[in-house]
């Protein structure tokens, strides 16, 4: 079995996702979300109303203060709660320091958070960006929540609603959560955000010198440790067209994510307890890495200096099956990914763009686990060229990786942080056989941008990197901001019959927001079963409204369509669809999706058939569960 992984502030979580653009990477294996719900202290819908930032006297450090007040609590907290976390990484004046896969926030942002209580009795974001999850307060009131997908692959949105119902009542119970406040020391500055840091950044005294750890991971050894700790500096020095030296200088006592001033150090076994154990096999950060920089643009560049750089790996994944002392490859494709966001890399590609170029990077947001160990591809060799151009012809970027044929053409890949709007970082699913296809459409993994459902053709017309079979807003990008897209909330029943070609299907569903339906020309239904897809769709003019606006429908002999206003801020839909089609979307889900224009609707349904006398039935509905489904609105 294939595991993902995230790879950014060397946060690696198994089954990560390496989609970076600064200063640091995460490695994840990303955990469903009953197991976040188990592993977490409290889990709330707040608002941060406030932030500030730290930075510890002997520059070792810099920490952000991060206070939320609670809107609703799922666990281990309540409405009016004011709590506070504390997060490493931020800005104090000239200092910065960031550790990719850290959760970004913003003041006067909603969020729904996990919460998880350090060691040190103080509150952090429980596995990262994981355990932050974005919220868009619609104008109805009702909230919409946006987390990475199962499994890591491109992000989910669901309704606050839904999240709640599949609450347990045991996360309910939960006793209140009991964290001391931080009592962070040193130079102290208000801050409006927490976020990735920008310019890009690169070291500029050379060498670097490289420090590993005297104790070694726990179960590789020092002696395997310390040989992926020169295997990886190795691979990133001396490339053609690229200044860039890194020297093995030793080991030292590990000291966790921190400023060394001039080296770049690495700590296995989470020594300061700086990220929270996996809770098993399947779920949790396998490593984390960044750097710290000055916040001044160092003259004649357009970087900013890299002064120390950390890597931290994660304990307590020993007795797991790919982490091997006799084939330790996967441990170095790992350090060397790391190794290359501590020297300013960002990730090739965040698994929504760049083609088999930037995919087969060891800096693909998502690790390979496929032997490759400490080596490097043609975007890693261009992108370390780019960033420390000396002055020679780079190899140009490109499937063909070619000879650049004149001295001032550069590689084009993004190897730094960009500069304004960095999307929060994607956590990595685990890393996947090479040549393995889950959904079995003949298109690898790695490399299918809908791999968890059959997509031979890869269509994707909004051009999102989110295959149409498996996107919920596959006629507009960034379904995440745009409130044009939605989910669908309703049922639907399939009826066939032994001896007759056609089958039935009727969907009764509704979405937020009104639309005046004299201005809906046509009408689109999309439907994704296990054995196929069908789509039909109002002809253009045919779909006839009333004078208000508020009803629109349609008749004929195999397709019947009524579009309503609901009694409150939404839409209703009813389909009616008969046609040899609907055979094929038998099975255990049902993916339906109503398009308007610019405007679409979608959900994912499981199923249950039941084979009658007479005919086959299967139904199709959210499963059942306590809890109202009142919508919810954020109080001041």
């Amino acid at each position: 079995m294939r595991k993902r992984v995230v790879c950014g502030v060397v946060t690696f979580l198994f089954g990560a996702v390496c989609g970076l653009r600064t200063a640091g990477a995460t490695t994840w294996v990303v955990p469903d979300q009953e197991e976040m719900l188990r592993g977490a202290d409290a889990v709330v819908l707040a608002t941060v109303s406030g932030m500030r930032s730290v930075a510890a006297f002997d520059g070792s450090q810099v920490s952000t203060e991060v206070s939320l007040r609670v809107h609703e609590g799922f666990k281990g907290a309540a409405a009016g709660d004011r709590l506070t976390l504390v997060q490493t990484g931020g800005q104090v004046g000239d200092q910065q320091q960031w550790i990719f896969g850290s959760p970004e926030y913003a003041l006067g942002e909603t969020v729904l958070v996990y919460l998880k209580v350090g060691p040190d009795g103080v509150l952090r974001t429980h596995n990262l960006a994981l355990g932050k999850v974005s919220a868009r307060v619609a104008n109805n009131g009702r909230v919409w929540l946006s987390r990475v997908a199962p499994k890591g692959y491109g992000r989910r949105i669901e309704s606050l609603d839904r999240f709640t119902r599949r609450i347990s009542p045991l996360a309910r119970g939960a006793a209140r959560v009991e964290a001391r406040a931080p009592q962070l020391v040193g130079t102290a500055q208000a801050t409006t955000q927490f976020r990735l840091m920008s310019p890009a950044s690169r070291w500029f005294d050379l060498p670097v010198q490289v420090f590993g750890d005297l104790a070694g991971d726990a179960k590789l050894g020092a002696a395997v440790s310390r040989q992926s700790v020169v295997d990886a500096a190795a691979a990133w020095s001396n490339k053609p067209g690229s200044s860039l030296a890194m020297r093995y200088a030793g080991d030292r006592q590990g000291g966790g994510f921190q400023c060394v001033q001039g080296a770049m150090t690495i700590s296995f076994d989470d020594p300061r307890n700086e990220i929270d154990d996996p809770s098993s096999c399947s779920g949790g950060v396998l490593a984390v890495g960044g750097f710290c920089s000055s916040g001044s643009v160092r003259p004649g560049t357009p970087y900013q200096t890299i002064n120390s750089g950390s890597i931290v790996f994660n304990n307590g994944w020993g007795g797991c099956n790919f982490w091997s002392k006799t084939d330790f490859r996967n441990f170095s494709e790992v350090m060397t990914h790391e190794m290359g966001h501590a020297i300013g890399l960002a990730h090739s590609a965040d698994g929504t763009s760049g083609g088999t170029f930037a995919s087969d990077a060891t800096m693909y947001w998502m690790a390979h686990f496929d032997g490759r160990g400490a080596g490097l591809d043609d975007y890693d060799r261009g992108a370390v060229a780019y960033l420390y151009d000396n002055g020679g012809a780079a190899p140009t970027p490109g499937p063909t990786a070619k000879p650049t044929p004149a001295p001032t053409a550069k590689p084009a890949p993004t190897p730094t942080p960009r500069p304004a709007a960095t999307p929060p970082p994607v956590p990595t699913a685990a890393p996947t056989p090479v040549a393995s296809d889950g959904d079995g459409d003949g298109v690898r993994n790695a490399r299918d941008n809908c791999p968890a459902v059959a997509n031979q053709n890869q269509s994707d017309r909004d051009a999102d990197g989110v295959g149409d079979a498996c996107d919920s807003c596959p006629d507009l990008a960034n379904q995440a901001a745009n409130q044009s897209c939605t989910m669908l909330e309703g049922k639907a029943t399939i009826t066939t019959a032994p001896g007759r070609d056609d089958g039935a299907l009727i969907l009764e569903g509704g979405f937020s927001g009104v639309v005046d339906t004299r201005t809906v020309p046509t009408l689109r239904l999309e439907l994704t079963g296990a054995g196929g897809s069908h789509a039909v769709e109002v002809p253009a003019g045919a779909l006839k409204p009333n004078k208000q606006g508020t009803v629109a429908t349609f008749s004929s002999r195999t397709l019947a369509v009524t579009l309503r206003r609901a009694s409150g801020q939404g839409m209703l839909v009813s389909v009616r669809v008969m046609a040899p089609e609907i055979k094929s979307l038998v099975g255990a889900t049902l993916g339906t999706r109503v398009v308007l224009p610019n405007y679409s609707a979608a959900m994912s349904l499981p199923c249950s058939t039941r084979d009658l006398a007479s005919r086959v039935v299967t139904q199709c509905a959210p499963p059942r569960s306590a809890g109202g489904t009142a919508t919810r609105g954020i109080g001041g």
